[in-house]
């Protein structure tokens, strides 16, 4: 993957995942469990922003194919350099799990009421991670 255009290994990468903000536009619904994921820049590698809309389409296609709920957000750098359009699904951690290795997702969010992980699902050599309060990591559009 490259934040600003420059490549990052894992180690950076994986630090990089670990200081995610959400940008929505309404304070979120939480589901008892809920993964956040897209499906830009498969394994971490930068396509297009006409390929990574595609891409997005054909998860949204398949969430509502699979009577899915599922919501709009960004995941974002904290100083908001770097942004991915993204989804809140609400699923089970299987499902989410099978989404993030169908889309080429190395480390898809996964959420727990309000407790925020990260998970290692296609990235070697890291441990999935506790990142504390999802509301907290939330910034609303326009407040």
């Amino acid at each position: 993957m490259c934040i600003n255009s420059k490549p990052f290994g894992i180690n950076e990468l994986w630090t990089a995942y670990q200081q995610t903000v959400f940008l929505l536009d309404a304070q979120p619904a939480l589901a008892s469990q809920a993964c956040i994921l897209n499906a830009c820049n498969p394994l971490g590698q930068v396509k297009t922003a006409w390929q990574n809309k595609l891409r997005q389409q054909h998860l949204a296609d398949c969430l509502m194919q699979q009577n899915i709920g599922f919501s709009s957000l960004s995941g974002a750098s904290p100083d908001l350099s770097y942004q991915e359009a993204s989804f809140l699904i609400a699923c089970d951690w299987h499902k989410g799990i099978e989404l993030a290795g169908q889309f080429a997702q190395n480390a898809p969010d996964w959420l727990g009421g309000d407790d925020l992980w990260l998970l290692p699902v296609l990235l070697g050599g890291v441990q999935s991670v506790y990142l504390g309060s999802f509301t907290k990591r939330c910034r609303i559009n326009n407040e």
